[in-house]
């Protein structure tokens, strides 16, 4: 009985102790498993580092990298602009041998067609670069429309039928003794008589062209249209007004046959003793418009003379050009970008009538 008894104590504890190892193993099974899926996932992890490293070093052999990029874009840019600069100075200096060498146009000239929309004058060892009035008439010509004729004289030959191109000249007492019946027989249609001049010294001294009203009176019994002139020398609005008056007084007695402009011709000072050479470019400009404005007050048309400098250097373009313009250029084509009356175009020319040079001039007509 007590062995029977024991047996089946014996049977009890190796059931108990079978009931304790199943959690056992199946935490073991567990720990082998999850071991194996970590073991599995390093070895994945492993795998892809190594590839994303061998992609990394693919990109990084056969592609650019994006820094490396934007500094290629960088130097090509700037390889660019100085191909460009490299080629544009090419090109600018094949236009110059091109020009030069053919003696089409000289070097001045050659500048000037490379920067239509600026005036550009040597002056004081310089080049000035003059930017054009805003709003002022331009030149409506260009230089195919007025030419030389086979005597040097230049004429219209423009299709517009409402301009007309009046052969001209202008004279004072250099010219001396002028026979006006053969000047006009020459194709003369008008000339513009010098009426006098304030001396350019210290004194400012008032003197009248001594010819004067006899070329005035010459001219206008030939059937030529007259004009006159006045050269400047005034230091001042003051002064200006006063040569105003001046003129007004000598041409009243001869105003019927005055019928074109009186004219304020500007000189420019060449000299430290001119007594208007440290003048500033607004003091010459109100000198000239107090002159201008006060001949406008008593009747006549009133005009300026000047060259290309004064009207960059000596004068405000933007006020002058409200009035008509006499403008002196010594060769053709014209180089003047506004509107003009008359162009004086040569201090050597040859008139029947007149011993010597004489200024030439035409004068358009619309």
């Amino acid at each position: 009985m007590a062995e029977e008894k024991e047996q089946q104590e014996q049977k009890k504890k190796k059931k108990q102790k079978r009931s304790h190892l199943v959690p056992l193993v199946l935490l073991t099974f567990v720990a082998v498993f999850a071991l194996g899926a970590a073991l599995v996932f390093y070895m994945r992890t492993r795998q892809l580092t190594e590839e994303n490293a061998e992609l990394q070093r693919r990109i990084e052999e056969e592609y650019v990298p994006r820094t490396q990029i934007d500094g290629m874009l960088t130097e090509a840019e700037q390889a660019g602009m100085e191909a460009g600069i490299a080629q544009g100075r090419e090109e600018l200096l094949e236009y110059f041998y091109e020009h030069m060498s053919s003696g089409e146009l000289g070097p001045m000239d050659t500048l000037r067609s490379l920067k239509p929309e600026q005036i550009i004058v040597g002056y004081a060892g310089k080049y000035l670069f003059h930017d054009l009035a805003e709003g002022a008439a331009r030149n409506p010509f260009d230089k195919t429309e007025l030419i030389l004729d086979d005597r040097d004289r230049v004429i219209y030959v423009g299709d517009d039928p409402s301009v007309e191109g009046l052969f001209g000249i202008d004279v004072s007492s250099f010219q001396g003794q002028i026979d006006w019946a053969r000047v006009k027989a020459d194709g003369v249609k008008f000339a513009m008589i010098r009426m006098g001049f304030r001396g350019w010294g210290k004194n400012g001294s008032y003197n009248d062209d001594e010819f004067f009203e006899q070329n005035v009176n010459g001219a206008y019994a030939n059937g030529i249209e007259v004009g006159v002139y006045w050269v400047t020398h005034a230091i001042d609005t003051g002064e200006a007004a006063e040569e105003a008056e001046y003129v007004l007084n000598k041409i009243a007695p001869l105003r019927d046959k005055i019928t074109l402009p009186v004219v304020l011709d500007f000189e420019s000072p060449e000299t430290e003793e001119n007594r208007i050479y440290d003048l500033t470019q607004e003091e010459w400009t109100e000198n000239a418009l107090v002159f201008l404005e006060r001949i406008e007050a008593a009747g006549y048309q009133p005009m300026f003379y000047g060259n290309l400098t004064n009207f960059v250097v000596h004068m405000d373009d933007t006020r002058i050009l409200k009035y008509p313009i006499w403008i002196a250029w010594y060769s053709v084509p014209l180089y003047f970008p506004y509107e003009f009356q008359i162009w004086q175009y040569s201090y050597q020319g040859r008139v029947d009538g007149i011993n010597g040079d004489v200024d030439l001039n035409i004068m358009i007509r619309k």
